[in-house]
């Protein structure tokens, strides 16, 4: 004896499983690991500080127009920057070598305030300024012990050039000499802001 209530669910299924396969398959890009999210605080010149959860490779952008929002200030009467450096609205946390609770002074601008001394980074990182042939400038954050690969990595992501180590067309050089990938800081003695040359072969 057939079982017709068991027959016809066996039917049900079986159409519903071939429907869903028929259904076009939709790819979702999975979310980075919570370890590439940091915390970032803006401080004002008043000593308030706001704190940003961000993915390292969201645009500090991003983070600059929420701060303005909040604050209630024009975006161009603002300037952000990190250990005294001007930072562009296109890096990311990531190009800018920036660690979880790294903080970003907001500083108004044609606005006359005291100096005060800058925060200098922590003795074991230094800010190192990569500037290109038409004096525009990057600032890369790194550990003295940091190969200096790193640097020609962060540097091609930014200007949107091969990411391919093996690639040619880029060449850092440090007071004329040309730099090896495998160098550090250390061992070049470079110190606090000082200038690398980024030069791009036709």
């Amino acid at each position: 004896m057939v079982d017709l209530n068991k027959l016809l669910d066996d039917i049900r299924q079986q159409s519903a499983t071939a429907a869903a396969m028929q259904r076009p398959m939709r790819c979702v890009s999975p979310d980075p690991p919570d370890d590439d999210k940091i915390i970032i605080r803006v401080k004002d010149q008043s000593g308030e500080e706001t704190r940003y959860l961000v993915w390292k490779y969201t645009k500090l952008s991003k983070v600059f127009a929420a701060y303005c929002i909040r604050e209630g200030v024009d975006a161009s009467t603002l300037m952000f920057r990190l250990y005294g450096a001007d930072i562009d609205g296109n890096d990311t946390p990531a190009m800018l070598g920036m660690e979880d609770q790294d903080q970003i002074d907001a500083v108004r601008v044609n606005v006359p305030v005291k100096e005060v001394p800058l925060d200098e980074p922590p003795k074991d990182t230094i800010l190192i300024m990569v500037r290109d042939q038409s004096r525009k400038a990057l600032f890369v954050k790194v550990k003295k012990s940091t190969k200096l690969s790193e640097v020609f990595q962060a540097y091609r992501m930014r200007k949107g050039l091969d990411m391919d180590v093996g690639s040619t067309g880029l060449t850092l050089s440090l007071n004329g000499v040309n730099i090896d990938g495998n160098d550090t800081p250390h061992m070049l003695q470079l110190k606090y802001c000082s200038q690398i040359d980024a030069i791009l072969e036709p």
